[in-house]
């Protein structure tokens, strides 16, 4: 069978991480079998999955942050933001400092949508790790970054 604990022990590392970005994926033929894929597969414990591979999942999503295709950067930003808000926060906070950097240099990216997806991430981030942010990123720092991410913050 294929849900035995060992298939998920082996294969979820490498199939989670991939099967979430798809799920926010801008083409919509990719975006819409991903979602019906993911609730197929996880039903309501996706969540938990992806916290008990979080270490994979935010490798990457970093990694895509960096990506060629700009479609792929602003779908790992939205990822990035699910991480804040949806999975178990002691499972995600190690990771928040490596995520918030990767999240400032998709600030600088010559894609808007990527920018928009980074701001909104990153305000995700203020309001579910405000003590972490608050001394990993004030808003002096982010305003010498880009000047207008100041919003996010103040509307966090």
């Amino acid at each position: 069978m294929l849900a035995t604990t060992d298939y998920r022990s082996k294969f979820y590392p490498l199939l989670v991480p991939r099967m979430v970005l798809n799920r926010y994926y801008v083409a919509e033929g990719v975006r819409l079998y991903s979602q019906e894929t993911w609730k197929l597969v996880m039903g309501s414990e996706g969540t938990t999955t992806v916290a008990t591979v979080v270490d994979k999942v935010v490798e990457f999503f970093l990694s895509q942050c960096d990506a060629d295709n700009h479609a792929v950067r602003e779908a790992a930003c939205h990822c990035i933001a699910e991480l804040a808000n949806k999975v178990d926060a002691t499972a995600v906070a190690p990771f928040v400092p490596q995520l918030l950097a990767a999240l400032i240099v998709c600030f600088k990216d010559e894609s808007w949508p990527v920018r928009d997806a980074a701001c909104l991430a990153t305000g995700k981030f203020v309001q579910a790790f405000p003590e972490v942010c608050a001394t990993w990123v004030g808003p002096d720092s982010c305003e010498q970054v880009v000047p207008l991410t100041r919003v996010c913050f103040v509307r966090g």
